[in-house]
């Protein structure tokens, strides 16, 4: 398999999924506690990354609660409550086993960008810059083209790479952070969606990864 990741990260890996694989499969109440922790946590994680500088127990209050603190622009919230929405629906995927097709990703779009950005669910028309960083993303003539390249990348080649690596290198953006995620999920590093079943052990046919933006 390419990509092989350090050996003590590997060994490390291996020896913490077999010991979860020792407890599958795990009782609903506790598959669903997982899942809101999870939820919270790659929300908090995810948007502090893009410069949200909301908590960790502001953004579980935000999500869970549905309270505002003082000192917040209103665009912060809408990205807490946003990805917790999209963490909600790529969850219903992975229990589904849909596959992540264009359609999928552009639905992920929409809902992370919900009303913080006109238009969504959409590739970019318009050229981007990103603040702090020496790479040029690239034109917006070509993103609906790369995108089709990395999904087949992902379906094709992308799988002889470790879940883990497949899953870095899908991991760009708020949008493919989510099917990232996905990826890992299906592999069965990832415990919340399917606790319950022992039989997820590889990744779908049909993931796509590509960030529309």
């Amino acid at each position: 398999m390419k990509g092989p990741l350090d050996p003590r990260l590997a060994g490390r890996l291996a020896r913490k999924k077999t010991q979860l694989d020792r407890y599958r499969p795990l009782p609903q109440e506790t598959v669903r506690r997982l899942n809101d922790d999870l939820r919270v946590f790659l929300t908090y994680h995810s948007n502090a990354i893009e410069g949200n500088t909301l908590s960790l127990r502001e953004t579980q209050m935000v999500i869970e609660y549905g309270v505002t603190v003082d000192g917040h622009p209103l665009r912060e919230y809408l990205e807490a409550t946003n990805h917790a929405e999209a963490y909600s629906y790529m969850i219903t995927l992975v229990e589904k086993r849909e596959p992540i097709t264009r359609e999928t990703i552009l639905t992920l779009h929409s809902m992370v960008m919900d009303k913080i950005l006109e238009p969504k669910g959409l590739f970019r028309t318009a050229p981007v810059s990103i603040r702090g960083a020496n790479m040029t993303p690239p034109p917006a003539s070509q993103v609906e083209s790369l995108m089709r390249e990395w999904g087949v990348w992902i379906d094709g080649e992308g799988k002889d790479y470790e879940p883990v690596i497949r899953a870095a290198i899908a991991h760009h953006g708020s949008t493919s952070c989510s099917c990232a995620k996905d990826i890992l999920q299906l592999s069965f590093y990832a415990i919340g969606a399917y606790a319950t079943s022992r039989h997820l052990t590889q990744p779908t046919q049909g993931t796509t990864v590509h960030s529309p933006t």
